[in-house]
């Protein structure tokens, strides 16, 4: 709680001039010169507006009580958070390599074919289409369609384009002549 002592009312809430003081302290005997100068107005002047501090203060205080305890719980999720992070970047490595040893194993049971590499570029590029639509869902489930619609197009533009570069780069024959 502030308090309304002459020095409080002197420093904090009393016209500019009298807390200029180019550096030097301020003495006791400067504030009752002050104060003697403006007579009981001015005390009652400072006074009054030391009130309507507090009065501001009080009204704001649960406000910031607010505040400080919504900091403390972030502070405590600080560790979860990261730790949430640090799962889902292992689960993202963990499945990368679980799809490169699938593709070692596929490689060796059924040998690769031009029209086998269509077909794992195309389901590739399908899953990632899939994907980057529910990403595009789940980033603003509330937007609008067309908002929507244009989001999911966007990230899935890159699955179309190496889905369709690399059907065409798999699907070529090579075509051998002799003369």
């Amino acid at each position: 709680m502030l308090r309304a002592t002459p020095l409080v009312v002197m420093l904090l809430l009393c016209p500019v001039g009298v807390s200029q003081t180019d550096g030097k302290a301020i003495s006791r005997a400067d504030l009752d010169k002050f104060l003697a100068q403006g007579g009981p107005d001015k005390l009652a002047q400072c006074t009054a507006r030391v009130q309507e501090w507090q009065d501001f203060y009080d009204s704001y205080k649960p406000f910031c009580e607010g505040l400080k305890m919504e900091n403390e719980t972030l502070r405590h999720d600080i560790p979860e958070t990261r730790l949430k992070v640090f799962i889902g970047f292992a689960a993202v490595g963990f499945g990368a390599f679980l799809a490169f040893l699938v593709s070692r194993g596929v490689r060796r049971v059924w040998p690769p074919s031009s029209q086998h590499k269509q077909l794992a570029v195309l389901t590739l590029a399908a899953v990632w289409i899939v994907i980057a639509s529910l990403i595009a869902l789940t980033i603003s489930p509330h937007a609008s369609v067309s908002a929507t619609k244009f989001r999911a197009l966007i990230y899935s533009l890159p699955g179309v384009l190496f889905g369709g570069i690399g059907f065409w780069w798999f699907g070529r024959r090579v075509v051998v002549r002799l003369f």
